[in-house]
Parts: structure tokens; C-alpha cells; sequence
């Protein structure tokens, strides 16, 4: 077999179901490629019947979560200028930790990747591309809308569209881990990920605060952020690959970051027109707030 050339190895070997086992392979030239399989299970198989099953599990982990988190709206609703403010540093708390977390997923997996195509850096290409690419759209429809600004909806959409790709990524985990065996992690993958999902959807719904969004902008919003978690769950569990997982995750960071970027540029203008502090005590609070909700979250995927 050539450099870079796929090909498929038969193992005569009687494995038994549900056990773990662990693969060597060792090339001519000595050197030992070793696998291990943490609970030996048939691979899944691209019918009707799996997928429909890992079409519900992304739904139950994406959508659902962001729903849950939307309903919150009418209470938010309620909060006044400076509130809402935080609740959008609260936002960003969030955002970062999602930004930090999607760098760090997608360097593990492209971990995994053949180290000729150097996985790491096909993150960050990604996610630099990403970001500099939205930036410099969003600058150019300002300019075309007479620098008006974001409207709410539009905001919402972007965090939406970041957070959607940010849930790619765990679908991709879910799928994966299902595929290779490991179903207690899968397991557990989607119990945390639920938990952890319903603060994204108080984030989406915090630029809608200063509007009358109508039911069908709330529907579009859960379907843009929850959906991909569809899509990662039936790429990871049938078609996965080490290094378009890590470019989709870069992709997701960037896309996050991008966000990021236009709420603290948002939040900084608005104390400016109120001729206050750029940063004040409320929304630091509140932005440390957003962080360590995601970081105690988060022990529920971790641990």
C-alpha cells in the first residue's frame, strides 16, 4: 500500500462482544500503531433504523436544551437597560468558555489525525479564517445599511450561528463515541451535554430583550443552534474523520469569537452613549457569572 492510501485490515482474531481489546500494528520498519477498544461493538451501519436513532439523540441534545433555554425569555423580559447589559456580559462569559472549549476539542481531535496533515493547525487556519471572513461581512453590511448597527434578531442569529457549530462538535463526540465502542461515554455525553446546553439558550434570547420578536424567530433561533448537533451526531457516528472534524471545529470557534467580538463592541458603545464606564462592576459580575456557569456545567460531559 502507497503513502496516504486508505486500505482495510482483517484481524482473524474471535473477539468477543462487549469487551475491551486493544489493536497493535506494527509496519515493516518497526513502528507500532496501537488502538484500543474500550467496549468491542459491531460498527453502526448507515440504515434507516440508526439513523433515525442518532437523528433523536442529536435532537435531544441540541434542540431540546435550546428551547428549554429560550422559555426563559418572558422572565428576562422584565429586566431594564442596565440588566440587560449584563445579562449580554453574562453572554459573553459564555461565549468564551464555548470559544475555549470548541480550540480545545478540536485540538484533541485533530490530534488524531495523520501528523502530515497537521490537525492543530488546520484548527487555527480555520478558526482565524472564520473569524477575520465574518468580520469583515458584517463590517461591509454596516456600511451597506449606513452603519445602522445590528438589529437584535440579527445579533441573536449570529450567536445562534456560532453556538449551531460549537454543537456540531458535540455531536460529533456523541456519534464517535458510539461508533467506537464506548457507550457509557455516549451515555453520558448526552446527559451532560443537555445540562449544559439550556444556558446557551438564554444567551441566544438575551439580544432580543430590546424587541417584540415573534414565535416563528424563536423557532428559526432553536433550529440554527440546535440542529447541527443532528448533523455531528450522523457524521460522527458513520462518517467520521479526524481532520474535517477539527476544520468544522475551527470553523465553530471562529465563528464564536466572531460574536464575542460584536457583543463587548456593542456593550462598550452602549455605556459610552450613557457616558459610563466601558466596563462596570454589573457586567464584570456578570461576565465572571456566565464563565463559571459553563465551567460547573461542564463536570457533567467531564466527569
Amino acid at each position: 500500500m502507497k503513502r496516504f492510501e486508505e486500505g482495510t485490515i482483517t484481524i482473524p482474531y474471535p473477539w468477543v462482544e462487549g469487551d475491551p481489546h486493544t489493536i497493535k500494528l506494527i509496519t515493516e520498519n518497526g513502528i507500532i500503531t496501537e488502538g484500543e477498544i474500550a467496549a468491542a461493538t459491531l460498527t453502526p451501519e448507515p440504515n434507516w433504523n440508526n439513523f433515525l436513532n442518532y437523528g433523536f439523540i442529536g435532537f435531544y441534545v441540541g434542540i431540546v436544551p435550546i428551547a428549554l433555554g429560550l422559555l426563559w425569555y418572558p422572565f428576562m423580559k422584565r429586566f431594564k437597560r442596565k440588566w440587560i447589559n449584563a445579562l449580554l456580559a453574562l453572554t459573553v462569559g459564555l461565549l468564551l468558555f464555548l470559544f475555549v472549549g470548541t480550540l480545545a476539542d478540536g485540538f484533541e481531535i485533530g490530534a488524531e489525525a495523520p501528523a502530515v496533515f497537521q490537525g492543530n493547525m488546520v484548527v487555527i487556519i480555520g478558526a482565524t479564517l472564520t473569524f477575520l471572513l465574518l468580520v469583515g461581512f458584517d463590517q461591509y453590511q454596516q456600511i451597506k445599511q449606513n452603519a445602522k448597527g445590528h438589529s437584535p434578531f440579527r445579533l441573536a442569529l449570529l450567536m445562534a450561528t456560532g453556538i449551531g457549530l460549537h454543537n456540531f462538535g458535540e455531536g460529533l463526540a456523541i456519534g464517535s463515541s458510539f461508533a467506537l465502542g464506548e457507550a457509557a461515554l455516549g451515555t453520558f455525553l448526552i446527559i451532560g451535554f443537555t445540562l449544559h446546553n439550556i444556558t446557551e439558550g438564554i444567551g441566544i434570547a438575551a439580544p432580543l430583550l430590546k424587541t417584540k420578536p415573534k414565535l416563528k424567530d424563536f423557532f428559526v433561533l432553536g433550529t440554527v443552534a440546535g440542529a447541527p448537533a443532528i448533523l455531528g451526531t450522523w457524521f460522527g457516528g458513520f462518517i467520521f474523520s479526524p481532520i474535517w472534524g477539527a476544520l468544522f471545529l475551527g470553523i465553530g470557534a471562529g465563528a464564536i469569537l466572531q460574536v464575542i467580538f460584536v457583543i463587548t463592541k456593542m456593550l462598550i458603545e452602549d455605556h459610552k452613549k450613557y457616558n459610563e464606564p466601558s466596563i462596570s462592576w454589573i457586567d464584570f459580575s456578570s461576565f465572571a457569572i456566565g464563565l463559571l456557569i459553563m465551567y460547573f456545567t461542564a463536570f457533567f460531559v467531564k466527569y
